[in-house]
């Protein structure tokens, strides 16, 4: 009896222990089926994982070269306010130069306006004339700065030699006023004198603090201290029309 129900129990273990065929090889296909996959997924990551790496060192390249490039845009961002700084330092500094210019213009102007006032009749006018362009507001410093040397030039060059000009003047004859055509000749710009062509009318002209003034005839000789003859300045007339005819000249003059 007990051993009828031994082998009963170990036909029964047997039964229940043994797997059949079918499943065998059905997991055998599962697992040779998820090796396959397990494959392919990871050849597939080593390929992915080469692109990634690959793709990975241009982006380190790539942001490297974008580092520089802000480095170079920054220097050059410097460079630029610091030159935009110095413009602005220059610019400053012109505007003040300009300014002080201005200044410089406007007082020696007013100056030389007193001065024209004391200068020979000829380049007084010459002066005014050229005198008109310093109180445009159009016109620039610098055609302001060379109108005015343009100005002490012409002084300078009229004080350094005789200057001959033909004139008419206002003058008295017996109590009458008159104009009379006169020649007058200036000795640089602090001296002159006038005579009409047939002697009668002469005179001594000089440079005052108060302007250019003249003496006529008697009041000449008063002013000058001594006779001044007509004769003379019709021969100094003579002598400055045909210089081969000159001679030494004796006429009075006032310091």
């Amino acid at each position: 009896m007990r051993g009828c129900l031994f082998s009963l129990i170990f036909v029964s273990l047997a039964g229940f222990a043994a797997p059949s065929i079918e499943s065998t090889d059905s997991l055998m296909a599962q697992w040779l089926s998820l090796e396959r996959q397990r494959g392919s997924l990871e050849r597939n990551w080593q390929q992915r994982k080469a692109q990634l790496e690959q793709k990975q060192a241009l982006f380190a390249d790539e942001i490297q070269s974008l580092e520089k490039i802000i480095e170079s845009a920054a220097s050059i961002t410097d460079d630029v306010s610091q030159r935009r700084l110095a413009l602005s330092s220059e610019q400053d500094t012109l505007e003040k130069e300009q300014s002080r210019i201005a200044q410089v213009i406007e007082q020696s102007s007013y100056q030389l306006e007193k001065v024209a006032t004391q200068l020979p009749p000829p380049i007084a006018r010459q002066w005014q004339e050229k005198m008109a362009l310093l109180a445009q507001s159009d016109v620039s410093n610098s055609e302001k700065l060379e109108r005015l040397f343009s100005l002490l030039d012409q002084a300078e060059e009229f004080n350094q030699r005789i200057a001959v000009n033909e004139a008419s003047m206002a003058l008295e004859t017996g109590g009458q006023a008159q104009t009379v055509l006169v020649t007058q000749i200036f000795l640089g710009i602090s001296q002159g004198w006038y005579v009409s062509a047939d002697g009668a009318h002469y005179g001594f002209g000089r440079s005052t603090p108060a302007g250019w003034r003249w003496w006529h005839g008697d009041a000449a000789d008063a002013e000058l201290g001594r006779p001044l003859r007509p004769e003379s300045l019709l021969q100094l007339k003579a002598m400055l029309a045909n210089p081969t005819t000159a001679d030494y000249l004796s006429l009075p003059v006032k310091l």
